[in-house]
């Protein structure tokens, strides 16, 4: 640790991968040449195996660049490691114990395994300014960022919902994105300003942010922010782009059709389908889906959920618990906040399994004569081939038996012979083309 943050001390930490304690008496840890005088360690000092030994003192290393060595007592080098930088409370660590690589990147592990932490961040999101604990804000996120300039969290690593006190808990294993330094922020919220912040573990480099650097793998609390409403008379809310993801097909009536895959067709297979009209993947962690005001309660689509590009996002009834009433109801879909309606449908009748769909995915007007396509593009039904009229009878198919001459009203004739002329005497002549089979007529 060439840099500790304040009210701490230097230390080097050395580690033992034999299978056999090592005496150290009279081993010695220096820094760069023609620098600092060397550490000399006590008489009768051992490393057990596998174990490690903390030197904890000022060895006087450089912030901006030196090296670290270590001696025998006979002078000859068994390890050195150099550094072009060090950053407060940030130590230079091997990636593994014993491993070859080194990073500055793991958190501080003192006499301890040195490895990624498993970080749980939690507190509170409150509204108005310190110390005013009274009033949480609810339904709102934490962001974690990651990034290795201090003053510059560029990833987005994980959201932390607000419970309606204003509560919220994070784990994240920094395993998964490893950077120097991590960062809690708030999401913006129309109408609001970052008020204050306030850790007992990291640094407030500003109001709307906590940042943590080196920090040990463990559990860690009050870390709070305050937002407070913007002192303008009507709060101008953040608008949303001309093109932006909407609700594209519902399906407020399912009866016989098993839409969910579930196996058996119920009211669980009711669904609102959404359709990014954008070429650029959105992430909708914490935004909203509900019905009318007042009716089933709101859900908050989970952290992490993204819409790809010009793509679909399926949630049944299952998922959601948004009952959609057949006489006629709404759909929204809103901001985290609930503040805004992105988008917005309202119908006042359902038939059974007939969903209501956008003409145009993702636009177009709304209609009851699409088939259903939960997750996949709105199409028109197929067409249904209709006659052509024509002027001229269609001409028998080859082969087939017409009729020639027929006597639908005998009088004068004697046709049969029977010396009388009568209705018995009416005909029916059929011609029969040559080599066409005979068909029996009833």
């Amino acid at each position: 640790m060439p840099a500790p943050s304040t009210g701490n001390s230097e230390y080097v930490e050395l580690f033992n991968a034999n299978a056999y304690d090592i005496d150290l008496t009279d081993w010695q840890i220096d820094d760069s040449e023609g620098g600092s005088s060397p550490y000399t360690i006590p008489a009768g000092t051992n490393i057990a195996a596998g174990g490690f030994l903390l030197v904890e003192r000022s060895f006087g290393f450089n912030n901006d660049g030196d090296a670290v060595r270590l001696f025998t007592p006979d002078g000859d080098l068994r390890d050195s490691h150099s550094y072009v930088a060090a950053a407060s409370g940030i130590p230079w660590s091997r990636a593994g114990d014993g491993a070859a690589a080194w990073t500055n990147k793991y958190p501080r592990t003192p006499g301890q395994s040195n490895r990624p932490a498993v970080l749980t961040l939690s507190g509170h999101l409150y509204q108005g300014a310190p110390p005013d604990v009274s009033q949480g804000i609810g339904g709102h996120y934490i962001g974690l960022y990651g990034g290795d300039d201090s003053n510059n969290p560029t990833q987005w690593l994980a959201n932390a919902p607000t419970q309606f006190d204003g509560a919220y808990s994070l784990t994240y294993d920094t395993a998964q994105a490893l950077y120097r330094y991590y960062t809690l922020r708030p999401a913006p919220l129309p109408g609001y300003e970052y008020t204050a912040a306030a850790s007992l573990h990291g640094i407030v480099p500003s109001r709307d942010r906590i940042r943590f650097g080196g920090l040990p793998g463990g559990s860690y609390s009050g870390n709070d922010f305050w937002m407070s409403a913007q002192p303008t008379a009507t709060p101008t809310a953040t608008p949303l782009p001309d093109h932006f993801v909407v609700i594209n097909e519902i399906l407020p009536a399912p009866r016989e059709v098993d839409f969910d895959g579930s196996g058996e067709a119920s009211a669980e297979d009711e669904y609102i389908e959404l359709f990014n009209s954008l070429d650029r993947d959105v992430d909708l962690g914490g935004w909203l889906l509900d019905d009318a005001p007042d009716g089933s309660r709101s859900f908050r689509l989970p952290p992490g959920t993204t819409i790809t590009a010009r793509g679909f996002l399926l949630f049944f009834r299952a998922d959601t618990g948004i009952a959609l009433n057949n006489d006629g109801d709404s759909v929204r879909l809103l901001t985290p906040d609930g503040g805004i309606e992105a988008d917005r449908f309202d119908y006042d009748s359902a038939r059974s399994d007939i969903p209501w769909s956008r003409s145009v995915d993702g636009a177009g007007e709304w209609v009851e004569s699409y088939p259903a396509s939960p997750g996949g593009p709105n199409l028109p039904p197929s067409p249904t081939m209709t006659p052509t009229p024509s002027p001229f009878p269609t001409p028998p198919p080859p082969g087939f038996t017409t009729t020639k001459e027929c006597t639908p009203r005998p009088r004068e004739p004697d046709p049969n012979g029977n010396r009388e002329a009568n209705p018995e005497h009416e005909s029916n002549q059929m011609d029969k083309p040559r080599h066409a089979p005979t068909t029996p007529v009833a």
